[in-house]
């Protein structure tokens, strides 16, 4: 995935426009920028064959142009050559444009620069530091997921990053690495129950109802997410995760 700014395609047909209606009075310090901006673009967006046609048809009239006197005029005849060459490049760019496809995301409940970017700043402070690093993996995947509205994936990568948070909850509470049973969030969580310093009643009914209600139907599988109810489920596990760096 590549972040498109639309402003990029804004430019490009700035820069094509520009230098179809360059004057002949024109210096090559006017255009340059604009030579460089189809490059870039053609290139950075995989216009592959236009890429192409634009070193065999363009690249050598902007090549000739750049050798002209700083301050010197295109002229007539150079003009005719990039117009020529332009128009050769045209039809090349709108057939390949028709595979390109751009994809527009809605803005969720959470700003898409916190889901893709800084996904850490909606958990407590220094909680998301500290998870395990598969833990702030599923958490990041799950942010992606809900940007591309896949909320079934981000719901899976959301169970899995509380079930790990859940083990390393019981390890640091019994001081035991050992696996108990299968190793399944049940399994932690019966342990967990039986320890003589477990955590209060209403974090342990939190752990319960999630584990039964999206962990398990989430897991086996007999869920499908809408993706309200993975924003909801978003907002479960934060909560979950920061309530299990305080215990």
């Amino acid at each position: 995935m590549r972040i498109q700014d639309p402003l990029e395609l804004f430019r490009f047909g700035q820069a094509f426009k520009a230098l179809q209606l360059m004057s002949v009075e024109s210096k090559y310090e006017d255009v340059e920028r604009y030579f460089v901006c189809l490059e870039d673009f053609l290139e950075k967006n995989n216009y592959k064959i236009s890429s192409r046609v634009f070193s065999t048809t363009v690249k050598p009239v902007w090549m000739e142009i750049a050798r002209i006197s700083t301050g010197e005029h295109i002229g007539a005849n150079r003009k005719k050559k990039l117009l020529r060459e332009m128009n050769t490049l045209l039809p090349t760019i709108r057939a390949e444009s028709e595979g390109q496809k751009f994809f527009i995301v809605v803005e969720k409940r959470y700003s898409t620069d916190k889901l893709l970017n800084d996904i850490c700043s909606l958990f407590a402070k220094d909680v998301f530091a500290n998870l395990s690093e598969i833990a702030q993996f599923d958490i990041k995947q799950a942010g992606k997921c809900i940007v591309l509205e896949c909320p079934t994936a981000a719901a899976f990568h959301l169970m899995r990053a509380c079930e790990g948070e859940i083990a390393s909850l019981y390890r640091r509470l019994s001081g035991d690495a050992n696996v108990p049973n299968n190793g399944t969030w049940g399994d932690y969580e019966n342990k967990i129950r039986a320890l003589p310093n477990k955590p209060p009643d209403e974090y342990l009914e939190q752990v319960r109802h999630i584990r039964r209600n999206f962990r398990n139907p989430t897991q086996h599988p007999d869920k499908i997410y809408d993706i309200d109810e993975v924003q909801d489920l978003f907002n479960l596990a934060i909560d979950l995760i920061n309530r299990t760096s305080r215990v």
